[in-house]
């Protein structure tokens, strides 16, 4: 046999190089797929819908927080924040369980129930008139959703 009858002439050079280009298509393809999925945020598993919230001043020192109706709120990640009440030192934020020791962090409110913050919650008697008071909660991708915002009669 001649070694110039198997091809010398290039003819088997074009598939493979085909080939390659089809299989680099596809993997860069797969990587621009894949890094737009990862960068998706993924839905919160618990999220809040709709929610129906009522916020009361019982006195200058008492605030009554009502879940009114709609979609049950998780104790676990939601936060009652206080910004304008007198004393400062009552401003922050602080977890629904630590605000009404009724409720643990595994449980829901739900329509109806009422949290109560007092005197009894900071070794002080606040002054609320002035204040503003928001409901958030912190999703579990570490988004925060406020659910409901308050501002005393004097804020």
């Amino acid at each position: 046999m001649d070694g110039d009858q198997f091809g010398r002439d290039g003819s088997a050079i074009a598939p493979v190089v085909g080939v390659i280009l089809m299989i680099a298509i596809t993997v860069l393809l797969a990587a621009t797929i894949g890094a737009f999925v990862l960068e998706m945020d993924m839905p919160d598993h618990d999220p809040i819908t709709a929610v129906d919230f009522q916020i009361t001043l019982e006195g200058p020192d008492e605030l009554r927080l009502r879940h009114e109706g709609g979609t049950a709120v998780p104790v676990e990640n939601t936060f009652v924040v206080i910004d304008g009440a007198s004393p400062s030192s009552v401003d922050g934020e602080y977890p629904l369980a630590t605000v009404d020791p009724s409720l643990s962090p595994e449980d829901k409110m739900t329509a109806a129930t009422t949290v109560r913050i007092n005197d009894s919650d900071f070794g002080t008697s606040p002054d609320f008139t002035a204040a503003s008071i928001t409901i958030v909660r912190e999703s579990s991708q570490g988004q925060t959703v406020t659910i409901h915002e308050w501002d005393g009669p004097d804020a």
